[in-house]
């Protein structure tokens, strides 16, 4: 239920009562939840949360990982909570090596060559890119387009969705800009290739991937289960 904990119990898009309810109706023998990691700040909302999935009889382990450092290329830092019915489960190790970039997901020698593709849709008008550089300055950052030998920026349903100030965008080659196309979006967040988006229309399917939870790191939560603490 990652919507809606950036104000704690008072923001209305609050997902926990619905994730709770599926858990105590179907009691599967493990749980794992991402939330912002802004949710640590509201420490009587988590303690509340905990508790309850205690008196579920669930054992809970909570984690700050940066996702990157799981094979999601992305810098990714969400709050988890990982939990079972026979006893805690250590969080899962991050396997070392280089975090992978947007080179290596969707840039040159991939099957979307992103940074030289520009479907004529997604290219940005000058100015939707003077909003995105304005947000920029007001946020005190460096310029936040998509950078080939970087992770990406953290993928959200709304910044791979409409056209905020805070929109993911690639620099092309030739130095215009453009969004990301949905299958970009969903490699960022690591779904298989074969993933199909079929009868889903794009921007509700821009909403799934952005608030999904990353497979690459949710493979990391599968081998701490099956090693349990």
């Amino acid at each position: 239920p990652t919507e809606g904990q950036g104000l704690g119990k008072d923001d209305p898009r609050d997902g926990i009562e619905g994730y709770l309810a599926a858990i105590a109706l179907c009691r599967p023998l493990t749980i794992e939840m991402e939330n912002v990691s802004n949710l640590i700040k509201h420490g009587e909302v988590l303690q509340d949360l905990l508790g309850r999935l205690a008196d579920l009889g669930y054992h809970c382990e909570v984690h700050v990982p940066d996702m990157s450092t799981y094979g999601v290329p992305q810098y990714r830092k969400r709050l988890i909570i990982l939990g079972s019915l026979f006893g805690p489960i250590a969080p899962p190790v991050p396997p070392g090596g280089h975090p992978r970039t947007l080179r290596d997901t969707i840039g040159e020698g991939t099957r979307f060559d992103a940074f030289n593709n520009a479907p004529a849709a997604l290219v940005l008008t000058q100015e939707q890119v003077d909003k995105c550089e304005s947000l920029d300055r007001m946020s005190g950052s460096k310029p936040r387009h998509l950078r080939t030998n970087e992770p990406a920026r953290t993928v959200t349903s709304s910044n791979i969705g409409s056209a905020p100030g805070d929109l993911l965008r690639i620099r092309l080659n030739d130095g215009r800009y453009r969004r990301l196309t949905l299958e970009e979006a969903a490699a960022l967040q690591t779904f298989p290739d074969e993933y199909s988006f079929e009868g889903v229309g794009d921007l509700a399917a821009r909403r799934m991937v952005g608030n999904a939870h990353p497979p690459a790191f949710a493979s990391f939560s599968l081998l701490a289960v099956a090693m349990p603490s």
